[in-house]
């Protein structure tokens, strides 16, 4: 195996190999297991290796990786239309909102902004919904859950104290007296 290059990101490597095997150079990251063992994703002493198997190649990997730095990936036309969530599918009882600016409950009309009743001002809504739920918030408008019964549209209640436990999260701490819960948990088999 012949080292072309080092990477701190991971996304970045498998990018980069990607390009390469594209291209029809065999190439593999390396060094991923310790990341993944210890946490080391974003620190910039850990170390992947972007390699290749082929000697002969060098020379043209590294035309392609200074090629591909230079470019950037190219992404599908589609692909930001497909990474937008469906703010319609979001339940407003569930996941409820307030303005930014003055507090007043905001509506979930499907669309990125929504202006204040109140006072006016204009509101991201996927902002709005990360602030007040975590980014848990957006599931169903991301399409989690589908096919089977989400975190999101079970309502269970606390095993510790009963409280009815709505949203998207499946684990958790109660609001009410703080116990903690798993909605995945069958309640028969206790905790």
């Amino acid at each position: 195996m012949i080292r072309i290059r080092r990477y701190s990101n991971a996304l970045e490597a498998e990018a980069a190999a990607g390009y390469l095997r594209e291209n029809g150079i065999a190439a593999s990251v390396v060094g991923g297991h310790v990341h993944g063992v210890f946490g080391l994703s974003s620190l910039r002493f850990a170390q992947l290796e972007l390699v290749i198997l082929d000697a002969a190649q060098q020379s043209s990997a590294e035309e392609l990786l200074a090629q591909f730095e230079r470019e950037g990936p190219e992404l599908a036309p589609e692909w930001e239309r497909e990474a937008e969530p469906d703010l319609s599918r979001i339940d407003t009882e569930r996941v409820p909102i307030t303005c930014a600016a003055c507090g007043c409950p905001l509506r979930i009309g499907g669309r990125a902004e929504e202006a204040c009743p109140e006072c006016g001002a204009v509101n991201d809504v996927v902002d709005r919904i990360i602030a007040a739920h975590g980014p848990e918030g957006l599931a169903a408008a991301l399409g989690a859950g589908e096919g089977a019964e989400s975190g999101s549209t079970r309502r269970v209640p606390c095993p510790e104290c009963g409280y009815p436990l709505e949203g998207p999260e499946t684990r958790g701490r109660c609001p009410e007296c703080g116990g903690l819960y798993d909605k995945g948990e069958d309640p028969a088999r206790g905790h």
